[in-house]
């Protein structure tokens, strides 16, 4: 019997020597170059201020509650990814809480996620691809070349999500039809760090 618990132990010693040694170099996989582009500026202290084209409502969205950490991918081995979690404010891109989630548990790809009541935003992003997408397939996610505000901002490979959410590169949201879907606000400054 002690032999029994001997082997057992030897194995399970062995066993965890080796996962133990296997991971001693773990590869950093930064986000995607894409994703990074257009959702970097999601971070804390972070706010955009809009307005509806009339100018009778004004919206003030920012980052509160910012948390960045390393993930490990359990599908691969010694591969670590980044975490960024973070809730978002706002009187008319919804009446709830909005959370938003972005990651790349792995090398090849990124997603971003934020959820509001009653929609959720999906778009992710891959190593070496120069625009964004779904993976729903009950979504519809259109690249714009280029588009103008009524305030006369331009920008240029605006990503439209499910005819309600617009994001540029270098700023995130851009333009944004409200919760009760009464209103479209447009950007009109935002500041990131």
């Amino acid at each position: 019997m002690n032999n029994k618990v001997c082997f057992f132990c030897f194995i399970f010693l062995l066993f965890f020597s080796y996962s133990c040694y296997k991971c001693k170099d773990i590869t950093y996989c930064p986000l995607p170059e894409t994703g990074e582009t257009y959702f970097r500026n999601y971070i804390d202290s972070s706010f955009w201020i809009y307005q509806n084209r009339n100018q009778s409502k004004i919206d003030c969205v920012y980052v509160e509650n910012f948390k960045s950490r390393r993930i490990f991918d359990k599908t691969v081995d010694c591969v670590e990814g980044e975490r960024r979690e973070m809730i978002i404010r706002s009187k008319f891109l919804s009446s709830n809480t909005i959370t938003c989630l972005y990651e790349n548990p792995n090398c090849e790809s990124s997603y971003f996620l934020m959820q509001g009541l009653g929609y959720s935003i999906d778009l992710s992003s891959q190593n070496g691809v120069d625009t964004l997408y779904s993976n729903n397939s009950w979504s519809n996610t259109i690249t714009i070349d280029s588009l103008i505000l009524p305030s006369g901002s331009w920008f240029y490979k605006v990503v439209r999500y499910n005819e309600r959410f617009w994001f540029s590169p270098h700023v995130g949201l851009i333009q944004y039809i409200s919760h009760d879907n009464n209103d479209t606000l447009f950007l009109k400054k935002y500041f990131s760090k």
